[in-house]
């Protein structure tokens, strides 16, 4: 039920609550001072001069971005069962993220990267032929796997750009590709 929805989720934030005071280090901020929108032009402007760091994020923003037009369209594909939809999308990541994070080595990162950026749109063909929801369901899964290509992409951005600008990179990263996801969708 939504009641039922809305409490385990409060509950479950209460337990992320809990593990980020007590569990997270405290550290200091990498930079002083108050921050500014002019700063934040410039900082921006810099990242977006290297080819490639630029390619990086536009590589993060523009799949990402198109895999969630897709999920936009759950909805009017079965009305009663985008959530579930959604949800095997969530799951899908969740297994992506922590095979890539866990067990991948960096080899086989470089190895793969191509492939798992692949992953993340090519099951989504099969709407094309108006699945049975088992075989959406299965598709949305596989391709929601493929979006653990952002953390490699991450990797190497982080390894393109100097460690004082290391935070606003991957807030600039956010940013792009949460527009592209409302653009696309």
């Amino acid at each position: 039920s939504p009641r039922g929805t809305l409490l385990v989720a409060a509950l479950l934030y209460m337990v992320a609550a809990g593990v980020a005071v007590t569990r997270i280090a405290s550290r200091p901020p990498r930079s002083s001072g108050r921050p500014s929108v002019a700063e934040t032009w410039r900082v921006n402007a810099q990242l977006l001069s290297l080819p490639a760091r630029r390619y990086v994020l536009i590589a993060m923003w523009v799949p990402n971005g198109l895999v969630v037009g897709c999920e936009a369209l759950f909805v009017s594909y079965d009305p009663d069962r985008a959530g579930l939809l959604l949800a095997c999308g969530a799951f899908g990541m969740l297994v992506g993220d922590i095979i890539a994070g866990r067990f991948f080595t960096p080899t086989w990162r470089r190895r793969l990267a191509p492939w798992l950026r692949l992953l993340l749109p090519a099951p989504y063909v099969v709407f094309a032929f108006e699945p049975a929801f088992p075989v959406a369901a299965v598709a949305v899964f596989a391709a929601s796997i493929g979006f653990c290509a952002t953390l490699l992409l991450q990797e190497q951005l982080m390894a393109l750009t100097p460690d004082d600008m290391q935070g606003q990179a991957l807030g600039l990263q956010s940013s792009g590709m949460l527009a592209m996801q409302g653009v696309a969708a």
